[in-house]
């Protein structure tokens, strides 16, 4: 009830919840928006999973989760460009707009954040007790 799908394609036995809004995106087989999502420019593929409000200009793996109240940026707010990280070394790519990589069966938990530009490789849990971890160390 209540979702838009716009220029987009939903793979077979997908889940698409109530208030949902898919538009230029590519959603694989077995996938779950759950109620809320807006996922914009972004690629979901199988079995992935997302109650997290807001995907934009990025890419799920297989079987990824993001929890509600997860949040993924995809722009600076000081206006300069996005740097990602290459072979140890930021690299600038002159972009000011640029979404996240969440590889095959990553995680991410609520109250966490991803900065625009970066990636988790598979297998990866994000927790808010991993970034308090970081802090003390």
């Amino acid at each position: 009830a209540g979702s838009v799908v716009r220029s987009s394609s939903i793979g077979a036995d997908s889940t698409i919840g109530n208030n949902v809004s898919v538009e230029l995106s590519v959603v694989g087989e077995g996938v779950s928006l759950l109620s809320g999502v807006t996922s914009q420019m972004s690629v979901h593929m199988a079995e992935s999973v997302t109650t997290a409000t807001l995907i934009t200009a990025t890419m799920l793996g297989r079987e990824a989760f993001l929890a509600v109240g997860s949040q993924l940026t995809d722009f600076q707010l000081d206006g300069r460009s996005v740097s990602v990280l290459k072979d140890g070394h930021l690299i600038d790519t002159d972009n000011v707009f640029l979404g996240c990589c969440i590889w095959h069966r990553s995680r991410l938990a609520t109250g966490t954040i991803l900065a625009p530009g970066r990636m988790l490789l598979n297998d990866c849990r994000l927790t808010t007790s991993d970034a308090a971890d970081e802090d003390r160390g």
